[in-house]
């Protein structure tokens, strides 16, 4: 069956591809228009920066942090700002640049200690939704090789670590036994 993980990104339509290194060792790709995300075990991957202002305003924290942000909607973890009020797990309500802002009732003061914050990760992708219809794909070991009919290239999904994915121009060789 399949249970709730998380909202796709700004509520699009989404194509989830399997990606299974071994046992244990699995991930689901969430594209979306121009856009991939990733689970593991059911729970986003995401990706932590160092936040550099924390500050509250009329019932609204917001945090700057350089980074690759969530978008509005998205579920952020805020850790390790003192004072402590503008810790814990919220939803952005808005965003500006590197600003991220969420809803917090009570003024828990100017920061003075800055933690970070985690975010789901997210890269560029090469397809629009209406590539989805004739996308496909395979996977060898740590590659998925895409083909989207014969307008796009075929394009490779290269994961180097956990928080590290690449979409790259597909390169094909030929050998003593054909394609490699």
């Amino acid at each position: 069956g399949t249970r709730y993980a998380h909202r796709t990104k700004t509520k699009q339509d989404a194509k989830l591809i399997p990606f299974v290194f071994e046992t244990g060792d699995a991930y689901i790709i969430e594209l979306t228009a121009l856009a991939a995300r990733f689970y593991q075990t059911g729970i986003i991957v995401r990706d932590s920066h160092a936040i550099t202002v924390a500050s509250w305003a009329a019932g609204v924290a917001t945090i700057t942090s350089a980074g690759n942000h969530g978008q509005i909607g998205d579920l952020i973890v805020v850790a390790g700002v003192t004072p402590a009020g503008y810790n814990g797990s919220y939803i952005v309500t808005a965003k500006a640049g590197n600003d991220l802002s969420y809803a917090l009732a009570s003024d828990p003061g100017a920061g003075t200690v800055f933690g970070t914050v985690a975010d789901p990760y997210t890269i560029t992708s090469p397809y629009a939704l209406a590539d989805f219809a004739t996308l496909q794909y395979d996977q060898i070991g740590n590659v998925i090789f895409f083909a989207a009919g014969q307008a796009l290239a075929a394009r490779t999904l290269t994961r180097t670590a956990h928080t590290t994915w690449a979409f790259a121009l597909a390169t094909f060789t030929w050998g003593p036994l054909g394609y490699v």
